[in-house]
Parts: C-alpha cells; sequence; structure tokens
C-alpha cells in the first residue's frame, strides 16, 4: 500500500483508511486544501481554540460553492447531493468545518453577512490525518512468565503491545527493565542489538521501516520504540508487531545475560 496519497505526506493512505474515507472524499479534501494556500479567496477571519493549551487563534473560513467544486473538479462527477454528503462526511471527522453564522460578520472583501445565511464557508484541519488512534493487542511471547515471582502477576500474566504511527510499546510483567541501566551506554546497547534481531527476523523491505529508531523506558515493564521514518504508518506495525515483540523480548534476555556474566566474573 502507497503510504501518502497525491504524492503529500499529509494524506496519508492508512489513516484514510482508518477514518473511512473514500478516494472521492480525499480527493475533495485536498481540493480544499489547496484552495486554502490561495491569496485570491474570500474568507472569514475567526478567533477560536482549537489546541488543549486554550489560547485562540485565527481561523481562516473561506467562501466556496457547489457549482464552483463541480466547474473546478468535474472528475468527481457529483451532483450538489453527494457534494453534500462527502462534505459532511469530512467535517464529521473533523477535517473540515462549516462557519455558522451565529452573528453579523464582516467577510475579507468588506461585505457584511448577516446571522442565518445559508452561505458555505470552510475551514481545513488536517490534524486529524496526522493523529494515529491507538492500536493495542495482547502479546504472545511467554518465555518471561518464569521470571515472576509473584502469584497473582504469574497467574494473570499477559503481555500488552500498544502502537500508533511511527510508535509501538511493549509492555511485558517479566521485564525488569530498571536492572539493565547499571549497563554502560544502555540504551545504544538496546538499539543496536534490536538491530540485530531485526534483521534476523524481518525481511530487507520490512526492516527499512524500522532501521532508524530510538528507544526509551516507559517504566520497569515497558519500553517505547519511537520510529523516524513517516512512511513507519500503523498499519506497517500491524503487520510485524508480533516479530517486533520477539526482537524486544531477545534483546531484554540477552542483555540480563551480560549483566549476570558481568556479575559472575566480578
Amino acid at each position: 500500500m502507497r503510504p501518502f496519497l497525491f504524492g503529500n505526506s499529509i494524506f496519508r493512505q492508512a489513516r484514510c483508511l482508518e477514518l473511512g474515507l473514500e478516494y472521492k472524499d480525499i480527493g475533495l479534501l485536498e481540493y480544499f486544501y489547496q484552495l486554502t494556500l490561495s491569496t485570491n479567496l474570500t474568507y472569514i477571519r475567526k478567533k477560536e481554540i482549537i489546541y488543549d493549551d486554550g489560547l485562540e487563534r485565527d481561523v481562516f473560513y473561506f467562501y466556496i460553492t457547489y457549482k464552483k467544486i463541480k466547474e473546478d473538479m468535474p472528475i468527481l462527477k457529483w451532483g450538489e447531493r453527494s457534494l453534500r454528503e462527502s462534505i459532511t462526511k469530512l467535517e464529521n471527522v473533523g477535517l473540515v468545518k462549516r462557519f455558522k453564522f451565529e452573528n453579523r460578520v464582516v467577510n475579507s472583501k468588506g461585505h457584511i453577512i448577516m446571522p442565518g445565511a445559508r452561505m458555505l464557508y470552510l475551514a481545513v484541519n488536517v490534524q486529524p490525518l496526522l493523529e494515529s488512534t491507538t492500536e493495542h493487542v495482547v502479546g504472545r511471547d511467554t518465555s518471561l512468565k518464569a521470571f515472576i515471582v509473584n502469584r497473582d502477576i504469574n497467574q494473570s500474566y499477559e503481555p500488552q503491545i500498544s502502537f500508533k504511527d511511527n510508535e509501538f510499546t511493549y509492555l511485558n510483567p517479566g521485564m525488569n527493565l530498571n536492572k539493565l541501566n547499571v549497563l554502560e551506554d544502555f540504551f545504544n546497547q538496546f538499539e543496536q542489538i534490536l538491530l540485530k534481531y531485526l534483521k534476523m527476523l524481518l525481511t530487507n523491505k520490512s526492516l527499512s521501516y524500522f532501521n532508524d529508531l530510538t528507544v526509551r523506558l516507559k517504566n520497569n515493564n515497558a519500553v517505547v520504540i519511537k520510529f523516524w521514518k513517516e512512511e513507519t504508518v500503523k498499519s506497517i506495525i500491524s503487520q510485524n508487531c508480533f516479530k517486533l515483540e520477539q526482537a524486544i523480548v531477545d534483546t531484554y534476555k540477552q542483555l540480563c545475560n551480560k549483566i549476570t556474566y558481568l556479575e559472575n566474573k566480578n
């Protein structure tokens, strides 16, 4: 599957599928997105809180008509009803927002628009395409269960995997990651050994999505891997999640064996 549509990294195909969008919906969104880059549009500017920081920012709603869409995009072969449905779909997932004429406003050309107007002014927000919901699955590797002394934890032993675009989190109650911190240059060692195991488990093509990574500890039992290639999207991680799990567990075991060796040597 191609990671991006229209050669634009904003339009992630996997994320579009998650949002339930079809190719025509994305074609319409890309059309709106390109319109927002124009300096000749008629628009309404409004201060709105759009992020969790509580700060107000300028949001630009541009003027568009169904007639204009059909003239510019005849390839869609849509009537007004189909266009309305697609715009509503984009609105429902937060990619576009209609301006609500609740008060008198003045547009960028100085025209006064009264409350209740039925004109179509849209703002585009591509942020939902950049965000990925987190997927959760149960891990398969039970080889660390024998290291759990606590009976209750041992009986309910269940590794947990969660991932989204560019990020993979693995929690295993059998890991004692704080124990590994005594190793010099621990994180660099973990990353190097992890890549060694991934090379053994993955094809060259699959490995290309994961060979640029960093590791950090979430807590004593969980490790977070961040991938730095834009193409390492959730669907690709999903296809290889259990191989990633195996590589993490094998890396953990090798580092534990190294600590044991150093302790015995001393």
